[in-house]
């Protein structure tokens, strides 16, 4: 019978060996939320770290692609640990068995929120979105924000009227971190984009979004 456990061990020792050869140094943090994710209370250690988009290291990367394989000893990561250094940052994916570990590059520092409305029954306040009636669900975080094909047509037709950009967000599943449908997100460039369509499997969150002005 397979001893599956010690497999990955040996696995796992190999990859930080090779890391150690050819890669470059790494901080790992581990949040407990997704409020201030890389900052220092949540650093765990310092490793190595090598990697590319193809275990042959004889691929380059394309556009629209943020998923890479990572060089590390497996020993010392957790799925949705970060890894910085200092020319990526990166969030690990979920781990699958022997397979070389994956990670998501992360190009965006974003803030997530949730406009708050009064659902209670009879006359209520006015329920649309304020900006200072919100929850904050992350903040300074990095995640993967890439465009997508087609985005939206604007509502009101004009005749110069571009269609709005789409974006497909990967995001970690951190600790207390759940999205939905109408979240907000406003990241380092100054854009604003709402999630239209949001996905969690063992992988975290894959979202759709679409820009939006408030």
């Amino acid at each position: 019978m397979v001893n599956y456990a010690y497999v990955q061990d040996r696995v796992d020792y190999g990859y930080g060996k090779a890391a150690l050869k050819i890669g470059e140094t790494v901080t790992i943090y581990r949040p407990s939320s997704g409020i201030n994710p890389i900052s220092g209370p949540n650093v765990v250690g310092v490793t190595y770290l090598s990697y590319n988009v193809d275990w042959s290291y004889m691929k380059a990367n394309k556009p629209g692609n943020a998923i890479y394989q990572l060089i590390i000893d497996g020993h010392l990561i957790q799925p949705f640990d970060y890894l910085v250094y200092s020319k990526a940052t990166f969030y690990v994916d979920e781990r699958e068995p022997i397979a070389p570990v994956n990670g998501v590059l992360c190009n965006r520092i974003v803030n997530i929120t949730r406009p708050i409305a009064d659902y209670s029954p009879g006359a209520n306040p006015y329920g649309g979105y304020e900006k200072n009636n919100i929850l904050t669900i992350m903040e300074s975080a990095p995640i993967s924000v890439l465009q997508k094909g087609r985005g939206s047509t604007n509502a009101y037709k004009l005749p110069l009227d571009t269609k709005s950009p789409g974006y497909i967000l990967m995001v970690p599943a951190l600790p207390g971190v759940e999205l939905r449908i109408g979240d907000l997100i406003d990241d380092d460039r100054g854009v604003r984009i709402a999630l239209t369509n949001v996905e969690k499997s063992e992988f975290g969150f894959r979202c759709l979004a679409d820009s939006v002005e408030v």
